[in-house]
């Protein structure tokens, strides 16, 4: 009978089906076809069906760390040594004298936009087949931005100015990186297109510094942003004897913190906003989102382009700013944990469509065949949700991955129309 309708022209067309096949490629067994890390993906537009990504490229080049190689063996067994001694948990930037850094952070992935790490905008129909954009979103940018080390974008749109902000984390070029962590921050600049480029870059002064890994949100409810994000100077290590007799850079930093962003550009914190920290240890690559009533806050151990991946614990909280409850883990450590780097949750929409679709992306650091950091892949999984009463917040709906915890080599992305 629909058939008969839709053919006399008695009704209209059902809204397309968008349908795909997701793969995610064993481990080493093959080359990423785009050089796509750390970034959002974005639709601006339901009705268009149009994906934005938003991600760094860092280029057909190797990493000193590279988990075959003699040197990063070396680095690695110096640095856990001085760590457990010492009681740190960096697994970043190395504790221990540029002589036994021996190159990490000079090499690939700490590269300056001016070799060619930098952020690329890809667009999608299907989230399959992507094409590059804007093979450089920081063109025209000022000196002191092409000449540093970036990571992770985020970006947003500002519903007052309709400007397009897109922020990325900040490193000066100091020798050793050491150096540049410490003075880290975020570079953020605007554009009136999703497109970019990106112009009239400022260097936002936040509640704490040495900002690294970050995550923005917007809260189309209340049209407030937020920035949630870890920070150098954010300290763990705050009583004992170490708070008292290490220096600053080995107390342990890292903890992660929400800070509202000014309501009328989203280019900087709003003022006296404050900043409210809510982890108690060490942690990185957070994912910021809503849906629903809640707020969720994904974020992992510190994994500095490690193969061995990070954990993604989830907090829940029905305000911005919590407080938030540990609700879920989605890479939980042991047999089936995924070795990739938490890096976004993005939602899909459909017109048309019953639901949104909540994807959990991560990065698969040394995933590649060929060994480049530009082929590396990111492992994508859908996300379910299940009632879970929570101390303080009622029923909260909570994530879990699709395939129970287990890789999914590949899964169908579908969309159902309202017929």
């Amino acid at each position: 009978m629909l058939n008969l309708l839709l053919f006399l022209g008695l009704i209209s067309t059902p809204p397309a089906i968008l349908a795909a096949t997701i793969y995610n490629p064993p481990l080493y067994s093959a080359d990423s076809p785009d050089d796509y890390h750390d970034g959002p993906i974005m639709q601006w537009d339901p009705e268009t069906q149009l994906f934005y990504r938003y991600a760094m490229a860092y280029t057909q080049c190797p990493l000193a760390g590279a988990p075959s190689t003699a040197t990063s063996m070396l680095y690695k067994f110096l640095n856990s040594a001085v760590q457990s001694l010492a009681g740190t948990g960096f697994d970043c930037a190395p504790i221990l004298s540029p002589l036994l850094s021996l190159g990490f952070g000079r090499d690939c992935g700490f590269k300056s936009p001016l070799s060619g790490q930098t952020v690329r905008v890809h667009t999608s129909a299907d989230l399959v087949n992507w094409t590059v954009k804007t093979n450089n979103a920081l063109e025209g940018g000022p000196d002191w931005l092409l000449d540093s080390i970036l990571f992770r974008p985020a970006i947003l749109r500002n519903p007052v100015t309709k400007k397009y902000v897109l922020w990325v984390n900040w490193l000066p070029r100091d020798e050793p990186v050491l150096a540049s962590y410490r003075r880290s921050g975020y570079a953020v600049g605007t554009s009136d297109s999703p497109d970019g480029p990106f112009v009239n870059w400022t260097r936002p002064a936040m509640s704490h510094a040495g900002g690294a890994d970050f995550s923005l949100v917007f809260d189309a409810d209340a049209g407030d942003a937020y920035i949630a994000y870890g920070s150098w100077h954010n300290y763990a290590v705050s009583e004992g004897w170490r708070a008292e007799w290490y220096p600053d850079w080995a107390k342990d930093g890292h903890q992660i913190a929400i800070e509202k962003l000014d309501p009328s550009t989203f280019v900087e914190p709003a003022v006296d906003s404050g900043a409210v920290t809510v982890t108690s240890a060490p942690q990185e690559a957070p994912a910021f989102f809503k849906r629903g009533g809640f707020f969720y806050l994904v974020h992992g151990d510190l994994c500095c382009f490690c193969a061995r991946g990070g954990d993604a614990k989830v907090l829940a909280s029905r305000s911005a700013q919590g407080p938030y409850a540990l609700v879920g883990q989605l890479n939980a450590w042991g047999e089936d944990h995924v070795p990739a780097q938490n890096s976004d949750v993005f939602e899909v929409r459909a017109e048309g469509a019953r639901e949104t679709t909540y994807v959990w992306a991560a990065d698969l650091w040394f995933s590649s065949k060929s060994g480049m950091k530009g082929d590396d892949h990111q492992y994508w999984e859908p996300l379910v949700w299940e009632d879970q009463e929570v101390e303080g917040l009622g029923t909260v709906p909570v994530p879990r991955r699709a395939g129970g915890g287990k890789w999914m080599g590949e899964w169908e992305l579908g969309q159902h129309p309202k017929l």
